[in-house]
């Protein structure tokens, strides 16, 4: 599999911007087209009285549409101050993401103070990775990776976008202000507050984001906006060439799906000797009624793997067993909370909160 997500050091940002994306990886059919090109175009009118339960009922249904997208853009702004032991400091953060499911292109760039930083490029199955810290005394790095073909079933930009509005939709207190929803809460020393507008066709077109962290002699604060389109056209960025990124050395195992889905080969990350089982089964195929219970050495399923599958060569098969879908819609709680999509999307710039 590739890296952690494409968000790789991103952080800050999405975390505090509605839990939202990119970018997110769900990835179904797509549920209408996607039409919402411009975010400043049509928009969906919200009635003034709607009830904190209404407007939950709404956002669930917002989740389905954007887990259903198979292209998107996003382009987020942020303004983040840490004040602690080492004094203040402010950090003018921009990030962009293009997702193409059908077209398997995806780029993901990081921008501090107008200086790209970092970014992933991700093209079939090669993804390329650039990074580059102005603080640092280390080199910037340049390396490429493969990942699965099983990659783009889905996409983990979508789908921990939606992991994670829906932990946001269950802990704010929501109401309308003209055409927007206003989100509000206080959590672990944190408030946040998220105003976004959403389109006609109920996906989200803007988000506008603050948030206050205090805790003894730590604090930080940021606010943003995120603007969402739905269309993309990722290309490998300027002034940069494929050949200057080498490939990395991974191990790969091949997956047999069953249920007629045929077979994919995922990879370890660069460098790493094993895969969880979660990095396979996330990507799974949908199959109606059902879902993956787990991954066997055997074809009658008598040899399950343990997670971390460890490799030592390229030669693993693994044969994924299906059961009758218990109804949960979340991934999330198959998933390390450090893998969440909001906490990669933009850099850490609040290690302090970690302590």
């Amino acid at each position: 599999m590739k890296k952690s997500t494409f968000y790789g050091k991103m952080v800050a940002f999405l975390a505090i911007a509605l839990g939202l994306m990119v970018a997110l990886a769900v990835f179904l059919p797509s549920c209408d087209k996607d039409e919402d090109n411009n975010p400043d175009g049509d928009l969906y009118k919200p009635s003034e009285n709607m009830t904190v339960e209404e407007i939950r009922t709404l956002l669930e249904e917002v989740n389905d549409n954007m887990a259903s997208v198979r292209q998107i853009s996003a382009e987020q702004t942020s303004i983040i101050t840490e004040t602690g032991y080492g004094g203040t400091m402010t950090y003018n953060v921009r990030a962009t993401a293009q997702v193409n499911l059908d077209a398997k292109k995806e780029l993901i760039m990081f921008y501090e103070d107008g200086e790209l930083c970092d970014f992933t490029y991700t093209e079939n199955g090669i993804a390329y990775d650039y990074e580059y810290e102005k603080q640092s005394s280390e080199p910037e790095e340049r390396k490429s990776y493969k990942v699965s073909d099983a990659y783009w079933n889905h996409s983990e930009v979508f789908d921990e976008v939606v992991d994670d509005f829906v932990d946001v939709i269950e802990v704010s207190e929501w109401k309308v202000e003209g055409d927007a929803f206003v989100g509000s809460t206080t959590r672990n020393s944190r408030t946040e507050k998220y105003t976004f507008l959403l389109t006609s066709s109920k996906k989200i077109s803007n988000i506008k984001y603050e948030s206050e962290y205090k805790y003894e002699s730590n604090s930080s604060s940021s606010s943003g906006e995120i603007k969402y389109t739905y269309s993309a056209n990722p290309a490998f960025p300027n002034n940069y060439d494929k050949s200057d990124f080498p490939l990395a050395t991974q191990y790969s195992v091949k997956v047999v799906w069953g249920k007629g889905q045929d077979e994919s080969t995922f990879y370890t990350e660069p460098g790493i000797s094993f895969l969880y089982a979660y990095e396979v089964l996330d990507y799974a195929p949908k199959v109606q009624g059902e879902e993956p219970e787990g991954l066997y050495k055997d074809q009658a399923f008598t040899q399950k793997t343990t997670s971390p599958i460890d490799l030592s060569d390229n030669n693993t098969v693994l044969y994924v067993k299906w059961v009758n879908d218990s109804g949960s819609t979340s991934k999330s709680k198959s998933r390390p909370a450090a893998k969440s999509l909001l906490k990669r999307l933009s850099r850490n710039l609040e290690g302090a909160e970690a302590q």
